[in-house]
C-alpha cells in the first residue's frame, strides 16, 4: 500500500485542501469527506472514536459460523482485538453493508445484470471472454452489493457449463465497466469493541456502513441505522 492523495480547490474561499493517506483501511478521499467540511468552516477537526475495548474471551466467544433464516451466512473470526465478519449470499451482504446516503444499489445491480446479459457491445464482449474461459453461461445470480473504495461493487455468481464463477463489477451510469474482479474474496467487514457487548466497524473516516453488531445466546444481531434501519439476526451453526 503506497500513499494516495486528493487535492481540492475551493474558489469561493481561495483555499486549497490537500489530504494524503498511507493506510489501506482509509483513503484520502474518505478522510477529506470526514474532515473537509470542518476545515472549511473553521471548526475543530473531528477525530475517530476510540474503541471501548473488550477482553479476548469476548472476542473468542463470538467466532464461528452464523446463518440467516433466508439462507445467507457469516463467518466470524477474531485477531488482535478485532472481529472480521465475512458475508456470503445476497441477503447476508445486504444486511451487513447498507449504503450510506442516497446510493442506489438496486439500479447498479440492474446495470450489471444488463451487462452480463449482453445488452450492450461491451457486455457482449465481456460474455464472450468469460465463455471462452469457462464455457457457456447457464445463469447469473446476484450475490449482493457493497460500496468499497468509493465505488459500488455488485457481486455475482455466474453459472457456466464447467463450474460456477464468482465476480464483482463496478459499472458507470451507462453500464460500462469501470472495474471488475474475478474470483474475489467474499465481502468482509472488520469491527472493534464498542462497549456493552457491541461492535462497530473499524472505520476511522466514518464513511462505511452504519451498523452495530452484538452476540448473545448463539445469535448475531446486526442493527442498521439511518435510511436502511432495521435488525437482522443470524443463528450460530454447528
Amino acid at each position: 500500500m503506497g500513499h494516495n492523495a486528493v487535492v481540492v480547490w475551493v474558489p469561493g474561499q481561495r483555499r486549497v485542501i490537500a489530504v494524503a493517506s498511507n493506510k489501506a483501511r482509509v483513503s484520502a478521499e474518505e478522510l477529506l469527506q470526514a474532515v473537509g467540511p470542518a476545515l472549511l468552516a473553521g471548526r475543530p477537526v473531528p477525530v475517530p472514536d476510540a474503541p471501548a475495548g473488550a477482553g479476548d474471551g469476548d472476542l473468542a466467544s463470538a467466532t464461528g459460523s452464523y446463518e440467516l433464516e433466508t439462507g445467507g451466512s457469516y463467518q466470524v473470526s477474531a485477531k488482535e482485538g478485532e472481529l472480521t465478519i465475512t458475508a456470503r449470499g445476497a441477503d447476508a451482504v445486504t444486511a451487513l453493508f447498507p449504503p450510506r446516503g442516497e446510493v442506489d444499489l438496486r439500479e447498479h445491480e440492474r446495470r450489471v445484470l444488463a451487462l452480463l446479459d449482453g445488452r450492450t457491445q461491451e457486455g457482449r464482449e465481456e460474455r464472450a471472454n468469460l465463455q471462452k474461459a469457462f464455457g457457456a453461461f447457464t445463469g447469473v445470480a446476484l450475490a449482493g452489493s457493497v460500496v468499497d473504495d468509493g465505488e459500488v461493487r455488485t457481486y455475482v455468481t455466474i453459472s457456466t457449463e464447467r463450474r460456477p464463477v464468482t465476480a464483482w463489477y463496478a459499472v458507470n451510469e451507462h453500464g460500462g465497466i469501470h472495474a471488475a474482479e474475478l474470483r474475489p474474496e467474499p465481502p468482509r467487514l472488520t469491527l472493534v469493541p464498542d462497549g456493552g457487548g457491541r461492535y462497530r466497524p473499524d472505520d476511522p473516516a466514518g464513511t462505511g456502513p452504519e451498523v452495530s453488531v452484538a452476540f448473545r445466546d448463539r445469535r448475531m444481531s446486526i442493527t442498521r441505522s439511518g435510511r436502511h434501519g432495521g435488525t437482522s439476526v443470524a443463528r450460530a451453526t454447528g
